[in-house]
């Protein structure tokens, strides 16, 4: 912070600004979460309630139904949807087309809507997964005292991590934005969770959702669903995301044993 000398032996301390208002904090971060949930609240169209909606109907549906052929299927449909469709559309000529034939705002406006519905299937087939009941060698064991501190700390940490992870990088960025468009979309200083983890949205940002399986299902099904969509994140991410990264925003020599990969485009998981 600059001071000013205005006189000998007085020095003047500029006011710093006010901060933001607690209830715009708290406004913010409920946007955010419910961003991350794939409800964007101010980018919401007919299509998107419409197709969130008939998702959580079915998701519920098949929930209560318990049946693992079904509950299976989804869950295979969701992995496929979420991570081979972003994956391969991502990669290929498809943004570049869409933004030559609609413009960049209504190209992307398409992309977003269905990325939401994505992600919200995807949560809903780990949910299916996990509401079944396999038998009692799918149950985890341990004290319901351990499972359940333990299932709190995990989804806490998840979380935590990844809300704080995507306020800082922006919600464009959590909605691949970036690689939609092919360019940077933001500029960020490293700080938060980005000083000390290198991928905060893919790595420790993950570990609610073996949190509330555990809290949930207390099942084997539950965790291994979680554990399938940890892992194809990161196919994902060295698929598609990786490269666009290094053509992008990578600013250190590729010698370097960890290279430096600026924070909006540091990993983001959903």
């Amino acid at each position: 912070m600059k001071v000013r000398v205005v006189a000998r032996g007085e020095v003047e301390v500029p006011m710093l600004p006010a901060p933001i208002a607690l209830h715009k904090q708290f406004l913010r971060v409920v946007y955010v979460f419910a961003a991350m949930s794939g409800w964007r609240l101010d980018r919401l169209n007919a299509a998107w309630i419409v197709g969130g909606a008939l998702s959580l109907a079915a998701g519920q549906i098949l929930i209560g139904l318990r049946d693992p052929a079904l509950s299976l299927s989804f869950f295979a449909f969701s992995l496929l949807f979420y991570y081979g469709g972003n994956t391969a559309f991502l990669v290929s000529k498809l943004p570049a087309r869409m933004i030559a034939r609609w413009g960049e705002a209504r190209a992307y406006r398409i992309y977003e809507t269905v990325l939401a519905l994505m992600f919200i299937n995807q949560g809903l087939g780990v949910a299916c997964v996990g509401s079944l009941s396999l038998g009692p060698r799918w149950l985890l064991s341990g004290s319901p005292m351990v499972l359940t501190l333990l299932g709190v700390a995990l989804s806490a940490a998840g979380i935590v991590t990844k809300l704080w992870a995507t306020v800082l990088a922006g919600v464009d960025v959590y909605y691949y934005r970036d690689m939609f468009l092919g360019r940077p979309v933001s500029t960020f200083v490293a700080e938060g969770p980005y000083r000390i983890l290198r991928n905060p949205m893919y790595g420790v940002g993950q570990l609610h959702a073996y949190g509330i399986a555990i809290l949930m299902s207390r099942t084997w099904n539950g965790v291994l669903a979680a554990a399938t969509c940890h892992a194809l994140i990161y196919v994902f991410y060295f698929t598609a995301e990786r490269p666009f990264v290094e053509r992008m925003y990578l600013t250190v020599a590729d010698s370097a044993p960890f290279p430096a990969i600026p924070a909006p485009v540091a990993p983001r998981a959903r």
